[in-house]
């Protein structure tokens, strides 16, 4: 279980199934107020009173989504145990890895500096 609090207001949420017994490594609200969480078994989006499960099958890298970030311009980048960051835009994903110059596979921290430049850690 979840909860909420925006707008003075808290909201109770129990997750899917599938992510129940999830850890979430983390957490971020994009600009249209849709909440991401970072679980083990892929990106969860909650939208409109809704859940939608991201993994593999849509595009994900790997399921083993670790640390997330709403950037600037309202894309999300979710970086994973193993198989890099992914960019989301909205529409579909985009990873990097180590054939794009990341360092290590394993990103658990994702960043913004002021300058607005996305960072990987």
């Amino acid at each position: 279980m979840l909860i909420i609090h925006r707008d003075n207001t808290y909201e109770k949420l129990t997750l899917p199934e599938a992510c129940r017994n999830d850890f979430i490594g983390s957490i971020a609200e994009d600009k249209k107020g849709n909440m991401w969480f970072a679980t083990e078994h892929g990106l969860l989006k909650y939208s409109d009173k809704k859940f939608k499960l991201f993994t593999k099958q849509e595009g994900l890298s790997a399921n083993s989504v670790q640390s997330l970030l709403a950037d600037y311009e309202d894309n999300l980048w979710a970086g994973t145990l193993g198989s890099g960051v992914n960019l989301f835009s909205g529409e579909t994903f985009v990873s990097y890895n180590y054939r794009n110059g990341l360092s290590t596979e394993n990103v658990t921290s994702i960043f913004t500096e002021p300058s607005g430049r996305t960072s990987y850690i």
